[in-house]
């Protein structure tokens, strides 16, 4: 029996879409243990691409499980959305929803035009969670007892109501019930504990791959806060989002985007400068985000941020994404610590001010050529297999995957012990 955790190292959009896909095959269940509407999973199988908010990556592979578990929120109309698309696309696939899972509502997007330049997708997750830490939310398991679900609803009304009087937002709990029953027939079988039905796999020796959103420095306990997301992105919210026991995980693959990038409000010591900010962004075709479509901001390798991702994560292997995007570069920059004034910093600090007031001491590496997709590690060019070692040197962990290109067949697998079953 193998589970494990696919996590994000830096702030998110490091193509876990891509790796938990490719990994799906091997795997009998594909668990989101974490975030909303908010995340936007990218995979490309031959001209097709897929963008997945919702549902885990494994719903691409034929035959597998696949799981929305307690820690995810769910905005149902998004969720019945992507379905539809899916089925419109003929993908079929086997989904199970947490009844612990919380429910995403209208009042909770309205709320969220609250949150100013925090840099938010304004999709609700904030709220979400928050009224899930206020003992106020409603849970999937909810739809089931109209009447009950009604009362809660109209008692969160009842509490924000000056909140959305402000916002000019005017709601009504007898619309906001009856929209959401009207998508509950499609998700009423899928509806079950999946507490029990994970553990009772894991006594089957079933495989389980647990996905994440976002990335590590998004976490709310961890990240740049207060610019971060409102769940547990790290490896440790695997277990408290799935109910799955820490002592069943046996790999964390950490997927380290060949650069760092940023969406939103919020420091990022080794930004690049504009113009070659803007040359990485065409090289890499698509980088805005996937459920915004706003600009990413983008930076050099910033082995700070990744050690310390590696810390608390506590990392098995490293999959590194997107090295193809710097093809063609005589020369690009790495950074192993920060200065604050004449300090050198080498821990990644607690919070988004003290961040921002750290500056990256770069040093140039050769670039490499020739990397889309190659899918054999001797094939690589040397100078990237240098930059290979130095993450590991760096992060004193292997780089068990390389992907080389969007496709799902553009990988290199250099440590399968790491990422498969065994």
């Amino acid at each position: 029996m193998t589970v494990t955790v696919v996590v994000g190292m830096y702030w998110g959009d490091e193509g876990k879409g891509k790796i938990v896909d490719y990994l799906a095959d091997s795997y009998d269940v594909i668990v989101r243990y974490q975030g909303g509407a908010n995340a936007g999973h990218t995979v490309k199988i031959g001209k097709e691409t897929y963008v997945l908010h919702c549902v885990p990556s494994g719903v691409l592979t034929p035959d597998k499980e696949n799981v929305i578990g307690n820690g995810a929120v769910i905005d149902l109309q998004a969720l019945v959305g992507e379905m539809t698309e899916l089925s419109s696309k003929k993908k079929e696939y086997k989904l199970y929803i947490s009844n612990r899972a919380h429910l995403t509502l209208p009042y909770h997007i309205a709320l969220e035009k609250r949150d100013g330049a925090i840099g938010t997708t304004k999709r609700g997750i904030g709220p979400t969670y928050t009224t899930k830490v206020e003992r106020t939310g409603v849970l999937v398991g909810d739809l089931k007892n109209p009447d009950y679900f009604r009362k809660k609803v109209q008692a969160n009304l009842d509490r924000y109501k000056p909140a959305l009087d402000s916002l000019g937002e005017k709601l009504n709990a007898d619309d906001i019930v009856a929209q959401q029953l009207s998508f509950y027939p499609a998700i009423e079988d899928m509806i079950t504990d999946t507490v029990y039905l994970l553990n009772g796999w894991l006594k089957e020796c079933k495989n389980i791959l647990l996905e994440g959103a976002q990335g590590a420095l998004l976490d709310i306990c961890f990240g740049t806060y207060p610019l971060v997301t409102s769940s547990n992105t790290t490896a440790g919210g695997a277990c408290t989002g799935s109910g799955i026991p820490p002592n069943a995980i046996t790999n964390i693959i950490g997927v380290l985007k060949a650069y760092p990038t940023r969406v939103g409000e919020g420091p990022m010591p080794t930004l690049m400068p504009d113009d070659i900010n803007e040359e990485v962004r065409k090289a890499a075709g698509d980088e805005v985000g996937a459920t915004t479509r706003r600009i990413r901001r983008c930076g050099w390798p910033d082995f700070v941020a990744a050690k310390y991702s590696k810390i608390v994560n506590g990392l098995t292997s490293v999959a590194l994404t997107k090295p193809d995007v710097f093809d063609g570069r005589q020369q690009i920059f790495i950074c192993e610590n920060y200065k604050r004034g004449d300090k050198i910093v080498s821990k990644f600090p607690a919070g988004a001010y003290d961040l921002g007031e750290c500056k990256p001491e770069l040093r140039p590496i050769d670039g490499w050529n020739n990397t889309s997709g190659v899918t054999s590690y001797e094939k690589l060019h040397d100078n990237l297999k240098v930059h290979v070692e130095l993450i590991e040197q760096n992060l004193a962990v292997p780089v068990s995957i390389i992907s080389t290109g969007k496709e799902r067949d553009s990988t290199i697998i250099r440590r399968p012990e790491l990422i498969f079953p065994k």
